[in-house]
């Protein structure tokens, strides 16, 4: 029952912030002593589940999407997700855990300081590609889905606005944790121990989220996605500390 609260908790925060709930669910798995492994495979099954609810979802109550810019940062995430699943393989649970506050840091900083940054509207294609290749790794080394990653690029590089960009990321983030799934389970860290009781909180909590997103404001948007990274940063710094 708490796997599926955490789950349910953590999809609804990922749908309506476009961060596909990976970033709660990971770190709340290892702070239960969950092993790395399979916290991150959860947690990537997690965020491919939900993302799919939530696009189809969007698509039956005839939400606008904006797909079209999105082809080669797709590409570029597949191909990185795969690259970061593998390198997972060869990592310490503590030395992916380091890894994981000090990218958490980066995106918090950033995010305190969108404010002093302009959007720009980037049409360079291999640009598209090697910013998709970056969320693409943070998705398969963390098992977050990237939707992190891509909604500080979809907003500081490519001008969408945040409720735009959660739709966005949620797409990108379901093409870049099945990419990752596939990853995992040729290097062997397929365990599907905790699936049923995530997966009906996942899809249950993304079409929650989704109504909640309707009402929401761009800031508040903003503020949410900080208050998550602060939480997995906490998380993350136990872990370590007690491992």
């Amino acid at each position: 029952m708490l796997y599926f609260l955490v789950a349910l908790f953590a999809s609804a925060l990922g749908s309506v912030t476009g961060i596909g709930g990976g970033l709660i669910i990971r770190p709340a798995l290892t702070v239960m002593g969950f092993d790395v492994g399979l916290a991150t495979f959860t947690s990537a099954a997690s965020v491919f589940v939900m993302s799919c609810f939530s696009i189809v979802a969007r698509r039956v109550w005839k939400t606008d999407i904006e797909m079209s810019s999105l082809g080669l940062l797709a590409v570029g995430s597949i191909a990185g997700a795969f690259a970061g699943a593998y390198i997972l393989s060869f990592l310490q649970p503590v030395a992916v855990s380091l890894l994981f506050i000090l990218f958490l840091m980066i995106i918090g900083v950033l995010l305190i300081a969108k404010k002093h940054f302009s959007a720009r509207n980037i049409s360079n294609p291999w640009l598209k590609i090697g910013i998709g290749l970056v969320v693409g790794v943070t998705a398969g080394l963390f098992g977050i889905g990237g939707g992190l990653m891509l909604m500080i690029a979809l907003m500081y590089l490519f001008g969408s606005k945040p409720k735009e960009a959660v739709v966005q990321s949620l797409f990108v983030a379901m093409l870049a944790s099945a990419a990752a799934l596939i990853q995992y389970v040729i290097n062997g860290f397929a365990d599907f121990s905790l699936l049923v009781y995530v997966l009906p909180g996942s899809i249950l909590g993304g079409i929650f989220g989704l109504l909640v997103a309707k009402r929401m404001q761009e800031n508040t948007v903003v503020v949410l996605l900080l208050m998550i990274v602060a939480a997995g940063i906490a998380s993350q710094v136990f872990f370590v500390a007690t491992y």
